[in-house]
């Protein structure tokens, strides 16, 4: 009982609040809010609105893997690869068998759509990022990349497609990777 009121507290205080902090003007907030953010997606064994919750969160990451400050990007970008996770997960996890049929599914759908609109614009952001002058902001958009991939397929597109779509992605990736391809051969192929 007492720790389903933490997770009720949570849910409804403290995790918005930590995800409106990431569009906070202040830079050190933002990399707070972002630390909090990926640590809430590593919590286990939490509901549905947790998760619907942390992938609304998608619509501030833009302005983070472009800021100035490079741990702020590189942050960002490994919490992008932690929410693609998030939505590869929501997407193929079967309802409860105690919820009813349309209301979380409806949820599941809006929160799905709504990450999936950002994520066209934040690939193309997650590529740049892959010639970022810092090292570990490249190293953290080719690994937010592979989770990427994943999650922009489109479960419409049927299993097997978007498994060998991501499939491809990741071995050209992975190519890129080993034969150290430039920029405009892995873009431009």
């Amino acid at each position: 009982e007492e720790a389903k009121a933490d997770e009720d507290l949570t849910l409804r205080r403290v995790l918005p609040a930590a995800c409106s902090a990431l569009a906070d003007e202040a830079s050190m907030v933002r990399r707070e809010a972002v630390l909090a953010v990926q640590r809430a997606c590593q919590v286990e064994n939490v509901g549905r609105p947790w998760r619907q919750l942390l992938l609304a969160s998608s619509h501030h990451l833009q302005p983070l893997v472009d800021s100035e400050d490079a741990t702020l990007r590189g942050a960002s970008l490994d919490l992008l690869a932690c929410l693609c996770g998030l939505a590869v997960e929501l997407r193929t996890e079967p309802l409860p068998p105690d919820s009813p049929s349309g209301g979380a599914a409806v949820d599941d759908d809006a929160a799905s759509a709504a990450f999936a609109s950002s994520l066209d614009l934040l690939l193309v952001h997650c590529v740049v990022r892959l010639e970022d002058t810092w090292g570990p902001v490249a190293a953290a958009a080719n690994r937010c990349l592979q989770q990427l991939v994943t999650a922009a397929m489109h479960p419409s597109e049927g299993e097997a497609v978007a498994a060998a779509a991501a499939l491809e992605a990741a071995e050209l990736l992975q190519r890129r990777e080993q034969e150290h391809m430039e920029f405009e051969q892995f873009v431009f192929p």
